[in-house]
């Protein structure tokens, strides 16, 4: 998925703008699920905007909820933590095959004998 974000450019709720191939990023099922930034979306430290960007981000590339609640943390770290804060950004990111990746490793781990 195509993931663009544009600090100059803010949604109503007061959160920068992000579209998935080329479309706005829904805040609200993301806010469903958990409310970490009500204002919405940012990137580029650990803190709630990246958060409700990384849930969003998950649940946009149809990650089951309770999975990318598992996960939306970790993606934060890796991923939407490290993007340039306060300027835009343009990232090619499969977060579906991620995700997949992530939760086989976390259940890997979790059935591992003496981990």
């Amino acid at each position: 998925m195509k993931i663009e974000g544009f600090a100059n450019t803010t949604t109503k709720e007061g959160g920068y703008l992000v579209r998935v191939d080329g479309q706005p990023l829904a805040l609200g099922p993301s806010l469903r699920l958990r409310k970490h930034s009500p204002t919405g979306f940012c990137w580029g430290y650990a803190g709630s905007g990246p958060a409700q960007l990384s849930l969003a981000l998950l649940l946009a590339a149809g990650v089951p909820a309770d999975d990318a609640l598992q996960l939306y943390q970790l993606f934060k770290a890796r991923h939407v933590a490290g993007w340039p804060n306060g300027r835009d950004f343009c990232v090619e990111l499969d977060v579906q095959a991620w995700a997949l990746g992530a939760m086989a490793a976390k259940r890997a781990a979790e059935t591992t004998p003496g981990f």
